[in-house]
């Protein structure tokens, strides 16, 4: 995935049968769809207590909906710290400037942000765990539709309603699961927003644009061999809203035309009609 960038010699790569409980920090950044598989793989080692694991997974749980709730369901003596923010992995692996938020106990937080923080890798600290787990899922379904405004030419100012709609759909979900009414200006939160939905790095967005210029979308969608985050989360935020009577016409959208194949066309000039 990283071409020909190098990775500094102090990485290494070991077996799962390797020893963990020496590590002072424990950092996860698995794809949604192993988080589960690798907090079970956590708990079988039997951590002890001051380890201190650190939640950079960008998804949901399809039962829990928050990543934290599980890994505080299976790890509950260890202190739980959420990374999240606008970082493409090429960028920072070429040493490009980051910043982004940890959230957690404030203490606690403070100090491993000074330990891994350096000139172009700044982290920021907050107290709301819920916020950045919610926009760091739901920003990818925002950039699906942001891919289809493009492809379809609607504009530049639609694009902007589409990222003011999105950050307040992401802030209504998080609202309703006891996330902070002022962490919409946390650069994991509208920052990451904007990052996906505007640049042409993001998958999502990729994913959005190439699904409204297929001839047949709906084959595309069947065919499309790439992990596209966005898709994965979608029918599991989707069910929230409905079950908490969310008013979210974006993510509604993007449900539709993914998963109950809608007319395109029909699905966006609706949506441009409720942002």
């Amino acid at each position: 995935y990283l071409g020909e960038i190098k990775l500094p010699h102090t990485v290494k790569a070991f077996e799962t049968n390797h020893d963990l409980k020496p590590y002072d920090i424990i950092i996860i950044a698995t794809p949604s769809g192993a988080f589960r598989q690798m907090v079970d793989y956590l708990k079988q080692q039997n951590l002890p207590s001051n380890i201190i694991i650190i939640n950079s997974c960008k998804g949901v749980d399809a039962e829990l909906l928050l990543n934290s709730r599980y890994l505080a369901l299976k790890l509950p003596h260890n202190e739980q710290i959420i990374l999240s923010g606008p970082s493409f992995a090429k960028l920072m692996a070429s040493n490009k400037y980051s910043q982004l938020d940890m959230a957690g106990d404030l203490k606690i937080t403070q100090k491993i942000a000074k330990l891994l923080s350096n000139q172009q890798f700044k982290l920021n600290v907050c107290t709301d765990i819920v916020t950045p787990q919610i926009a760091g899922a739901v920003k990818n379904i925002i950039a699906i539709i942001g891919g289809v405004f493009a492809a379809s030419e609607i504009g530049a100012n639609a694009k902007a309603a589409l990222f003011t709609g999105g950050l307040n759909e992401i802030m209504n979900i998080a609202r309703q699961l006891g996330g902070h009414e002022d962490s919409y200006k946390l650069a994991s939160v509208s920052g990451d927003l904007a990052l996906t939905l505007y640049s042409q790095h993001s998958r999502n967005n990729q994913f959005g644009f190439d699904m409204a210029r297929a001839k047949d979308p709906r084959n595309f969608i069947k065919e499309y061999d790439y992990l596209v985050e966005g898709v994965v989360s979608l029918p599991i935020i989707y069910n929230f809203t409905l079950q908490t009577q969310q008013n979210t016409p974006i993510i509604h959208a993007a449900h539709n035309i993914i998963f109950s194949h809608a007319d395109i066309k029909s699905e966006i000039d609706q949506l441009l009609r409720q942002l």
